[in-house]
């Protein structure tokens, strides 16, 4: 893992999914800590590993960024809203290992691909995530969300149906529905 050094491998529950890594940048962290990047992984919610996504803390070390990878349960048991909870959770219990690794744990940039940049978007845009995990709004400064859905609903892809289609109120899955003044600035980048 050229350039980056695998600093903690945890679980945050019971669910074989709910686990992260920390990757930091060879070297001493910098005054306050590298800043870190929480990266959820893509797959449609039905599949997908964040060990898949370490060439991104790779690439993110050699620029000086700390980086999670942060696993959640998938469809059926990471169903809306676990996804979202299981982000969330993780989250917080990398904020707890940040520090004693180098990484500020409120200098925080939330990333993800696809499903995971989904998630991303959502712990940025809804604040009851953050909340309900303890995580102090203010420790995100943005998110950068890659190929990432925020106004797919009625739900089409089978992916999404089965991630969201059980839920009562489906507007309330969508991101561009929490789109707010004041929100951390967002990165969208499709292609």
């Amino acid at each position: 893992d050229r350039g980056a050094r695998l600093v903690a491998r945890e679980r945050y529950g019971e669910h074989q999914a709910q686990t992260f890594e920390l990757f930091v940048p060879e070297g001493a962290p910098p005054a306050g800590g590298f800043p870190l990047v929480a990266f959820y992984h893509g797959g449609g919610w039905r599949n997908g590993d964040p060990h898949d996504y370490r060439f991104i803390a790779r690439t993110l070390a050699d620029r000086g960024y700390a980086t999670a990878l942060i696993g959640y349960r998938l469809v059926p048991a990471g169903r809306f809203p676990n996804m979202l909870l299981d982000s969330a959770a993780g989250l917080a219990a990398v904020r707890k290992a940040a520090t004693e690794h180098g990484a500020n744990p409120d200098r925080i940039a939330l990333m993800g691909h696809s499903a995971g940049a989904y998630n991303a978007t959502m712990l940025a845009l809804d604040r009851r995530w953050l909340a309900d995990a303890n995580v102090p709004a203010e420790a995100v400064k943005g998110a950068i969300v890659l190929a990432g859905p925020s106004d797919f609903y009625p739900f089409e892809k089978t992916s999404s149906k089965n991630a969201m289609g059980h839920w009562p109120n489906p507007e309330e899955t969508q991101p561009v529905n929490y789109a707010r003044a004041g929100a951390p600035p967002l990165l969208l980048v499709h292609g």
